[in-house]
């Protein structure tokens, strides 16, 4: 750019194509830093290229764009931290659910009087506060019947293993029994029996 400019003083004709390559060159430098997201770097060379053309308007209105990226940048950097910190969160907290799954018993009176049994099968939680949730996800039971419960701590009354092997759960709205491994009904009659009312 310097021998550019000192050509132009010496009136060579050539000077205005050479101080455009050097322009150009310089330019790409910006448009590189730019594009490798180095905000710092091309603001930089941008503002070293306004005080070498003051009267270039395209110049300033690029150093006011790079200032913009920059910033738009650094907000979707910021939201991108925000967004992992809340999936980790959300991890974390999922990782301290007990979940186990569970075929829960319908015993059915048929129109013939008798007794029938049939079974919807679905996920039993425990969640860290305390909440003990079942959700059916499909059911044999002719009736339809596929249940969603909810009990908070208090409302079991009692939790214990029948001689079954199955995990019974006396709660305010009702009587559950739940049929899974014996593990998992070892594992659940341990996460639920603390959040039983009345336990000493």
């Amino acid at each position: 750019m310097t021998e550019a400019r000192r050509a132009r003083a010496q009136g060579d004709p050539s000077a205005q194509g050479l101080e455009e390559q050097a322009l150009e060159g310089l330019l790409q430098g910006v448009r590189a830093a730019r594009q490798a997201r180095d905000y710092n770097s091309a603001l930089v060379k941008v503002s070293s290229l306004i005080d070498l053309f003051p009267n270039r308007s395209d110049l300033q209105q690029m150093r006011l764009a790079i200032q913009q990226e920059q910033q738009d940048f650094a907000r979707q950097q910021l939201e991108e931290q925000r967004r992992a910190e809340q999936e980790r969160q959300k991890q974390a907290y999922d990782a301290k659910f007990a979940r186990f799954t569970f075929n829960h018993r319908h015993i059915v009176m048929g129109p013939d009087g008798k007794m029938y049994t049939f079974y919807c099968q679905g996920l039993l939680s425990v969640s860290p506060e305390g909440v003990v949730q079942y959700d059916c996800q499909r059911t044999n039971d002719p009736q339809g019947r596929c249940d969603h419960v909810t009990w908070v701590q208090g409302s079991i009354r009692q939790v214990k293993i029948s001689r079954d092997g199955s995990l019974h759960l006396a709660t305010a709205n009702g009587n559950f029994d739940m049929f899974g491994n014996a593990g998992d009904v070892q594992q659940a009659m341990a996460a639920i029996t603390p959040l039983a009312a009345g336990r000493k």
